[in-house]
């Protein structure tokens, strides 16, 4: 499970990469798939992955409030391994500049500093990128195959078209910086089932559920 936590931190060096290169909104048209055009957007993802016997099915949807600098991601684990079962159930909220990671079964959680994080990602993204600076890189594109990673043919998923590329043993279907679809080798891990672009996000998506015991987040090490 560790690979599959170290691709979701590239996942995310990718998207701060291309905001800093690109700006928080790209231009309607964008066919490179970097960056939004849309004011919100609601992802709704469902898989069940096997793998070294442990079998984990995660339900999930993101809500993405673009105009207003938002973001609430409710996420369902269910884990089966040696007949033993484990459920999780989280919320996380970006609210401004700040990230608040919630246990919802035992009501605690955590609040921390978005920059100290995208400072994190962006670290990353630059020691991934094989040439050098990270100002020389113009596109995804150019990150990919500077990363040894290499551009695919455009696919369609969920009527929405993608840019697909494979990158560090992953392959991924990148649609307005969000990924909808990733796979590793055979394995599934993330795959979208509904995008609704553009709709109405209420307010408490992105408020703490009362009863959380909210603490400070530990300051993340540097990354040198």
């Amino acid at each position: 499970m560790r690979k599959l936590n170290s691709i979701s931190i590239l996942l995310t060096a990718i998207a701060v990469l291309f905001v800093s290169c690109s700006g928080n909104k790209s231009k309607a048209g964008s066919n490179n798939n970097e960056t939004a055009d849309y004011s919100s957007i609601v992802v709704t993802y469902a898989n069940t992955v096997d793998m070294m016997g442990v079998k984990t099915t995660t339900n999930e949807t993101i809500w993405n409030d673009l105009e207003n600098n938002r973001k609430a991601t409710y996420t369902t684990t269910e884990t089966i391994f040696m007949g033993q079962n484990t459920k999780e159930e989280t919320l996380q909220i970006e609210d401004g500049d700040w990230i608040y990671n919630i246990n919802l079964k035992d009501k605690t959680g955590t609040k921390g500093n978005i920059k100290e994080m995208k400072e994190m990602a962006t670290a990353m993204a630059g020691a991934l990128a094989l040439s050098g600076d990270l100002k020389d890189l113009k596109s995804l594109k150019d990150f990919v195959e500077k990363s040894g990673g290499k551009m695919l043919p455009n696919e369609t998923i969920l009527g929405k078209e993608c840019t697909v590329y494979e990158l560090m043993g992953t392959k991924q279907w990148l649609y307005k910086g969000m990924v909808l679809k990733a796979t590793m080798g055979e394995k599934l891990f993330m795959n979208a089932v509904k995008v609704e672009e553009d709709v109405n996000i209420p307010d408490d998506k992105f408020k703490i559920p009362e009863g959380i015991t909210i603490t400070e987040a530990p300051a993340m090490p540097e990354m040198n």
